[in-house]
C-alpha cells in the first residue's frame, strides 16, 4: 500500500495553487519477467491500450514519451497530455522517470520516481516504485487522500493490464490456425 508523506519539497510560501511533495512508494509482482515487463512498458500501444483514458501514446525519442488522456469530471470532458522521460536506464533493472502533466483546466502535476524490478525466483518481477507529486491548481485543492486512493488503484490497474497484454502479445495464436513453431 502507497505511503504518502507532506512537506518533503519545500513550497513558496506565496504559492496557493500547489501542494507540497507529495511521497508514495508501493510494490506490486507481474508473472512477467523484467526484461518482457520493460519491453512493454516502453512499447507506446502496449502503454495506450493500458492506461486508462489514454487516447494516444507517441514515442518523442529514446528515451522520451507523450500520452494524451481523456478524463470525466462530472458532466464534463476533459484532455491533458503527459509528458514523460525515462532518465537512467542503463539497464532494465532500474530507472528514473520524470514527468509533467498539460491541461487546459486549471490543473497541473509534475513529477519524479524511481523504479526498481527485481527477478523473482518464479520468473516474476516484483515491482517497486518511490514517486515525488507537486499537484497544481484544482488538482492541489483535490486533497492528498484523494490523490492517494487514485494512485494506488490506477497504478495497480496498469501493472495488472500490462502484464495481461504483454502475456497475451508473447503467447502464439493457435486460434487461427497458426503453426507452433
Amino acid at each position: 500500500m502507497p505511503v504518502w508523506s507532506g512537506n518533503t519539497v519545500p513550497v513558496s510560501e506565496n504559492d496557493t495553487s500547489a501542494t507540497p511533495d507529495l511521497e508514495f512508494r508501493s510494490s506490486h509482482e507481474v508473472s512477467l519477467s523484467p526484461e518482457r515487463l520493460w519491453q512493454a512498458m516502453t512499447d507506446p500501444s502496449i502503454l495506450q491500450a493500458c492506461l486508462k483514458g489514454c487516447h494516444d501514446v507517441k514515442r518523442l525519442g529514446n528515451d522520451e514519451y507523450s500520452a494524451s488522456f481523456e478524463i470525466r469530471l462530472g458532466p464534463f470532458r476533459k484532455r491533458f497530455v503527459v509528458h514523460l522521460k525515462v532518465i537512467d536506464s542503463a539497464t532494465t533493472n532500474r530507472y528514473r522517470l520524470e514527468a509533467a502533466v498539460d491541461t487546459d483546466f486549471g490543473a497541473g502535476a509534475e513529477g519524479s520516481a524511481r523504479v526498481d524490478l527485481q527477478c523473482l525466483a518464479d520468473g516474476g518481477t516484483r515491482i517497486r516504485y518511490v514517486a515525488h507529486a507537486v499537484m497544481h491548481g484544482w488538482l492541489a485543492r483535490a486533497g492528498a487522500g484523494m490523490l492517494r486512493r487514485l494512485v494506488e488503484r490506477q497504478v495497480g490497474l496498469f501493472f495488472d493490464r500490462i502484464a495481461t497484454r504483454a502475456c497475451s502479445a508473447s503467447e502464439p495464436d493457435t486460434d487461427r490456425g497458426y503453426p507452433d513453431h
